[in-house]
């Protein structure tokens, strides 16, 4: 029996999309990482990102954005692609990965310096890659088998499910970046790189981008509001630490939370009873009355 099979032409010449965001489709699961990375990018952290300019070199060659790196990076990692090396390879034949860099092509170099910046924050890595993951996992994109860690299936596109897997998001983000810091160490002696785990199979789950940038903006506030509750219940805790701490009932230490809650409630108890000082002592000085000693509060005396 004849076959027919459909010719192999590989020296076809093929003209690709001018939109480089014609390359993926709409609510790829990289369009919805540079969302979320644009939404978390505040100016406090764009410095931490950005090493100081030395003096006399203002005038050098322009830097990368550290936007575009942020977000290359962390797409990497959910990708499961850790090594510096393989990394630039992504940007060069990846569509999805050359949509994340803008069609540049940074080498391993500028990758593993990057990195060592951010591995050098404590914690900020960690937390970085949390929030992106908290954004995916609202999104109903990635591996549910994988995503919930603490045993809580995450149905897609429910936040509200995705609130409900905080603590397995956690422990998934600290492995992940785990095995990036032990990739780092391979990289930098030469070993190779280790496998990491894709954790983005469902790639394209919101189409419409008006949608995708609603949805990404609301799991980032979901987020934001989880922390805040965390911080009042913690700082309600640290409150009634210190009173039993001063009525004699208390057993046992607090947690790390409730006892940096309660430290800072000391701190502005603190903070207040100097600044009442020091409104007093102005008005005592202003009054005409005579002052002594020197004046309390920050300032020159």
């Amino acid at each position: 029996m004849a076959h027919q099979f459909r010719p192999v032409d590989r020296d076809a010449e093929m003209l690709l999309p001018p939109n480089m965001l014609d390359w993926v489709p709409e609510g790829h699961a990289v369009l919805v990482v540079i969302d979320a990375v644009e939404g978390i990018m505040t100016g406090d952290l764009l410095a931490r990102l950005v090493p100081p300019t030395a003096e006399g070199t203002a005038r050098g060659p322009a830097r990368y954005d550290p936007v575009m790196l942020l977000t290359v990076w962390l797409y990497a990692y959910l990708r499961g692609v850790l090594s510096t090396r393989a990394v630039e390879d992504r940007c060069r034949y990846d569509a999805t990965f050359r949509v994340a860099c803008g069609r540049e092509v940074p080498d391993h170099t500028t990758f593993s310096r990057f990195r060592k910046r951010l591995f050098a924050r404590e914690g900020l890595a960690e937390d970085l890659f949390y929030r992106v993951l908290h954004v995916c996992a609202g999104a109903g994109l990635g591996r549910l088998g994988v995503v919930a860690a603490d045993g809580v299936k995450i149905a897609a596109s429910a936040s509200r499910e995705a609130n409900r897997t905080e603590a397995g998001l956690r422990r998934l983000a600290g492995k992940v970046l785990a095995d990036a810091r032990r990739a780092a160490a391979a990289d930098e002696e030469r070993e190779p790189p280790l496998p990491g785990t894709d954790l983005l199979l469902d790639a394209d789950v919101m189409a419409d981008p008006r949608s995708r940038a609603g949805r990404v903006r609301a799991c980032l506030q979901d987020l934001e509001r989880e922390r805040e509750d965390a911080e009042a219940q913690a700082r309600e805790q640290g409150k009634a630490y210190l009173e039993a701490l001063e009525a004699g009932t208390v057993r046992g230490k607090p947690v790390a939370a409730v006892a940096a809650a309660a430290a800072q409630i000391r701190l502005d108890g603190l903070l207040a009873a100097e600044e009442e000082k020091l409104r007093a002592w102005q008005a005592r000085k202003a009054a005409g009355q005579r002052v002594t000693g020197r004046r309390c509060g920050p300032g020159p005396a």
